[in-house]
Order: C-alpha cells, then structure tokens, then sequence
C-alpha cells in the first residue's frame, strides 16, 4: 500500500500512525495482523510502501482490519490485495479507489478485507 507523506516529519515516521482496529476470528493465541515494516525513514513527499500481515497458527478462511492515520500528514495512493487473497471470493470493500478516496479525507480505512467460501481457507502461516 504505497502512501504519499504530505509535509515533513521529524525524521522517522512511525508506521504506528496506521492502527489495526479489527481482527475479527482471531481469539486463539498466535493470531495476529501486523504492518510490516512497523516503521520507516522517509523523506518529504516520498512514497513509501506498507503491508499487513496475518499470521495465523490455524487455517483461515479471511481477514479484515480498519486503518487510522493522520491525513494531513499522509495520504494513501494506493491499495491493493496480496497475493494469498487474489482468488477470495469476497473483497470488501468491492471499490477500492472509491475507498482509499473517503480514506484520504477522513483519516480512516475502514474495514477492508477478503474472505474466501467454505471449503477455501489459507493455511497456517504468514500471508499478506
């Protein structure tokens, strides 16, 4: 998910801006979404990019997080599934230009996600 800083930090600009704030279905212990890297240098005006990851100790069937960031520091360019939920059967939201749009103007992506129908699941691991 490239992203645009849109005036200068003060050195490091911590990924931290972006907060996971849904991790539906992830109750047992070792289940986690994390953003990868968790920080980054860059410089004013550069693109920089960021994942999420799942890691998960089971098969699954999806994932979802909602995104928080100050945008009027940081304004994300574009957003895109990776490549272990290319074929999910559902991708919310199904617009994502249209969402990373309203995201820019609010400072929050909500509930983006992809799930794949019964018997589909990814295995246990780490995907982005």
């Amino acid at each position: 998910m490239p992203i645009r800083p849109r005036r200068w930090f003060a050195g490091l600009l911590a990924i931290s801006l972006l907060t996971m704030v849904a991790v539906p279905g992830a109750a047992a212990a070792g289940n986690a979404l994390r953003i990868d890297p968790p920080s980054q240098s860059v410089a004013n005006g550069a693109t920089f990019t960021v994942r999420i990851v799942q890691n998960a100790s089971v098969a699954t069937g999806g994932t979802q997080a909602s995104l928080t960031f100050d945008h009027t520091k940081v304004q994300i360019t574009t957003a895109a599934r990776g490549a272990a939920f290319a074929d999910a059967e559902i991708s919310q939201p199904a617009n994502l230009a249209n969402a990373v749009s309203a995201a820019n103007g609010s400072g929050r992506l909500d509930q983006i996600g992809s799930a794949f129908l019964p018997p589909s699941s990814l295995p246990p691991g780490a995907v982005e």
